[in-house]
């Protein structure tokens, strides 16, 4: 009954920690960006900082340009290269104090050609009054 009750801890312990783990499976074709939250929440005039990762099929090496992102003005985004492998990006977003309310749609992309191609990824911001 011990051993059983031991297995089972375990067990939990190693389910709790593999669903709080970033997904970093390699993609099955060409290279994708990651992020552990595709939708965000964020107050006008506030700031957030998220982490965003490339993650490739292959083992080679990438020769890729500056990440950006694209999508209506209001809101801003800044890219920290963190480490490199995995393929690791800080970013900062920053809400502006005139943004309209509502949900925000950006395209986050990294530039590269031919296999230094990546897949972009869509976050949504929502922006909410900042007197909530």
């Amino acid at each position: 009954m011990k051993k059983l009750s031991i297995t089972l801890m375990l067990l939990t312990i190693v389910g709790l920690s593999s669903s709080f783990a970033q997904n970093l499976t390699k993609p099955k074709k060409g290279n994708a960006i990651r992020l552990k939250e595709y939708t965000l929440t964020i107050k006008q005039g506030e700031e957030m900082n998220i982490d965003m990762w490339v993650v490739k099929a292959k083992k080679y090496k990438l020769n890729l340009g500056a990440p950006e992102a694209k999508g209506k003005d209001g809101v801003n985004f800044w890219f920290n290269s963190k480490s490199e492998n995995p393929i690791t990006y800080g970013v900062k977003i920053k809400v502006d104090q005139n943004t309209p309310l509502g949900d925000h749609m950006y395209i986050l992309k990294v530039d590269g050609n031919g296999r230094n191609a990546v897949k972009g990824a869509t976050i949504l911001v929502k922006v909410v009054s900042a007197e909530e």
